[in-house]
């Protein structure tokens, strides 16, 4: 059965829907005429997982082999393809800045993946899936949580993350 999703820019001016099968497509909408502004098309725009940048000009969606494909939302065209994780991905988030994307997966790592050229840096610390993904509004910190049991808050600037503990898995 195809599935479909979708996806809300954080200032509200886009909206993307997804279909996983059988063409595996994603159209990203203007709100304001109802009119769509960009077919995006392939095998790179397969799966559940749509995020915008806070800024909507760049749209991140995952496929199901550890790939994931930033477009630049106007035109529809791949700008980075992203590869590295060793299983599937389960989360993505943009910085406020655009700076950077963070993705968090099944192979229990989280990869910060700078979008202006540089080094990926890898987070390695949960013992299970990373489900979820985020930035803190201040821009320093990134927080993640996993089937640990755990949420981690990742200092950017490369000091150690805080452990919280919580009662129950998270998913």
């Amino acid at each position: 059965f195809p599935s479909q999703r979708a996806s809300l820019s954080p200032d509200g001016r886009l909206f993307a829907s997804g279909l996983s099968s059988p063409n595996y497509r994603w159209e990203v909408w203007s709100v304001e005429t109802a009119k769509p502004i960009a077919s995006l098309s392939g095998f790179y725009v397969l799966d559940q997982l749509g995020r915008f940048s806070d800024d909507g000009k760049w749209l991140a969606s995952r496929n199901n082999n550890a790939t994931i494909a930033v477009r630049d939302t106007a035109s529809g065209q791949i700008r980075h393809l992203l590869q590295g994780h060793t299983s599937e991905i389960e989360d993505v988030a943009f910085s406020r800045d655009g700076r950077w994307l963070a993705s968090g997966g099944k192979d229990r790592t989280i990869r910060l993946w700078p979008l202006a050229g540089g080094e990926t840096r890898i987070l390695e610390g949960h013992n299970q899936n990373v489900n979820g993904v985020v930035f803190t509004r201040d821009g320093k910190s990134l927080v993640s949580v996993s089937y640990d049991q755990t949420v981690r808050i990742w200092p950017l600037d490369g000091g150690e993350p805080q452990t919280l503990t919580l009662p129950t898995p998270l998913n």
